[in-house]
């Protein structure tokens, strides 16, 4: 079986990062050609691989019969557009999040996921927390957490990541991040409706509130104001007799037993965040998609509930598609 074959449209750090490098590991998948209209851009992450390609433009790249795939990591506003195309053009495509910024877009957005259906094209994202080893030990612990401790009454995301090193790339910080903390949450505790609030956001601030359907309720919060660069991350379980804390980046976990009072903290239980390990199992997962080898970790109803509240929450205060306030 010859290699997918895909073309990377915007070459900037993080698609260099989180998609590029990655990729070379994987066989059955090969870059062949680059787009992006920066040169400095385009110099810096050609001259970072380990193999010729070829600069092209996004027409050339969606009109070349032999490039397979795409992977979308232009600015953000770019991204619904691109996308759109790319399935007209019979490719399949990885696109980074957020997949649209627009709400009066939303819909185009949800027809070019309805036509890649239709045509047998995949079209996921990245969410990497997914295949992250700490966020998989959670999931894993979720269960056993529940026998001892009851039901699970709340979950809070946390993060706080470096100062942004452009202003204005994005409508905010909610709209840019709220998709990984809304998907966090369906992987670790399974799918279900829910609302959610926006309480702040700015370039380099958000929270937002809300509960799902089941009564679990859930905190989001993020920052981007750190001097260095650094992403901790952190997720706090509240059950009916207990709690645990974990720093995802670190490894360290905390488990409240609130019946004995114990408070048992441990920095070898849970493992910590593997960048490369994370961004290498979504590309992994792509390639294996396309051919058949494995399903798509994300779901139609995924991409669309991670995309349309941030877009929705960007724009007014409050997402409740299915009235759990009413």
């Amino acid at each position: 079986m010859r290699p997918v074959r895909y073309a990377m449209i915007g070459c900037g750090e993080h698609a260099l990062r989180s998609h590029a490098l990655p990729a070379q590991k994987i066989r059955g998948l090969t870059l062949v050609g680059v787009c992006d209209p920066n040169e400095t851009s385009l110099d810096v992450f050609v001259g970072a691989l380990d193999h010729a390609v070829i600069p092209m433009s996004e027409e050339e790249a969606l009109g070349d019969p032999n490039i397979d795939a795409v992977v979308i990591a232009s600015p953000d506003r770019f991204h619904a557009g691109s996308l759109l195309r790319a399935v007209q053009a019979g490719k399949h495509v990885l696109c980074e999040k957020p997949l649209d910024v627009e709400f009066d877009e939303l819909e185009q957005f949800k027809t070019s996921l309805i036509e890649a259906d239709s045509r047998g094209l995949v079209v996921t994202s990245c969410h990497p927390r997914r295949m992250d080893p700490p966020y998989m030990w959670i999931q894993f612990m979720i269960p056993m957490l529940r026998h001892r401790f009851g039901s699970v009454l709340s979950i809070s995301l946390d993060f706080s990541y470096h100062r942004p090193s452009k202003v204005g790339l994005h409508k905010g910080l909610l709209i840019d991040h709220i998709n990984h903390e809304l998907d966090t949450v369906n992987f670790l505790l399974g799918y279900n409706p829910t609302w959610m609030r926006q309480v702040c956001d700015s370039e380099t601030h958000y929270q937002a509130v809300g509960c799902r359907q089941d009564g679990v309720m859930l905190i989001f919060e993020g920052t981007r104001r750190l001097n260095e660069i650094t992403y901790p991350e952190f997720v706090r379980i509240r059950f009916e007799r207990g709690d645990i804390w974990c720093d995802c980046n670190y490894g360290v976990v905390t488990i409240n037993d609130h019946d004995t009072g114990e408070l048992e903290t441990n920095e070898t239980l849970m493992p910590c965040t593997d960048y490369e390990t994370r961004f290498l199992r979504v590309m992994q997962n792509f390639v294996d998609t396309i051919r058949g080898e494995g399903s798509n970790y994300l779901s139609p109803r995924d991409l669309i509930d991670n995309t349309s509240i941030g877009v929705t929450l960007s724009e007014q205060p409050l997402w409740d598609p299915h009235d759990l306030l009413h």
